[in-house]
């Protein structure tokens, strides 16, 4: 049987507090307490709340992450529209999930400029994502299983982003994100305009 550590329980502690009370409201005196561990404790496992904040993000929410690796060994196989959309739908919970934590620290410049630091240190981000969606085109471009005038960079952009707008709308407006049919609509419209732009040049003739 495995036993929960130390770190594990300053990791479980500080989700609770970020996800209820927002990343200010969780500071480490309040993670340690709420982890049952002296404050000293956070910086033993962790160079600090900023790391600590990505560690949570990663841990917190390995699905789109797993997703984001999984693209690039699902390259030459199934359908490239089945794969993206993949993507998708773990893109679109993941945002959701994140905004509230990507308020909290926009919304402190101070913070906001340890978290980038922290980020570049870990090399981990919000640019992850579209690099990685974009890497896997460009590997199924030189299949020529999507169109060669079509931007990677420019698709993954497109259809991440658009992803974020409608969790960012959600949490802006107070809108319920509504039924689980209306997320797989969503992202089937989403990947059916973008693919007019992905699909090769041989089916757009078979299907002219």
């Amino acid at each position: 049987m495995n036993r929960r550590g130390v770190r594990d329980d300053i990791l479980i502690a500080a989700e609770e507090l970020i996800l209820g009370n927002g990343v200010q409201a969780a500071t480490t005196r309040a993670i340690a307490k709420a982890a049952g561990c002296a404050e000293g404790s956070i910086y033993r496992h962790f160079p600090g709340k900023n790391a600590l904040v990505v560690e949570v993000i990663n841990a917190s929410f390995p699905d789109f992450a797993e997703a984001l690796t999984d693209l690039q060994r699902r390259v030459g196989k199934g359908s490239v529209q089945a794969n993206l959309r993949t993507v998708a739908v773990q893109a679109l919970g993941f945002y959701r999930a994140i905004l509230p934590i990507a308020s909290s620290i926009l919304s402190d410049a101070g913070l906001l400029k340890e978290h980038r630091t922290s980020l570049k240190t870990a090399d981990a981000g919000p640019v992850r994502a579209p690099a990685e969606v974009a890497a896997y085109l460009r590997r199924e471009q030189a299949l020529g299983r999507i169109s060669a005038g079509a931007s990677p960079d420019d698709c993954a952009r497109m259809l991440l982003g658009t992803l974020f707008s409608q969790a960012f709308l959600e949490e802006l407006s107070g809108h319920p994100r509504g039924e689980p049919d209306a997320d797989v609509d969503l992202v089937a419209g989403v990947m059916a305009t973008l693919w007019r732009a992905l699909r090769p040049a041989d089916e757009m003739l078979a299907t002219a």
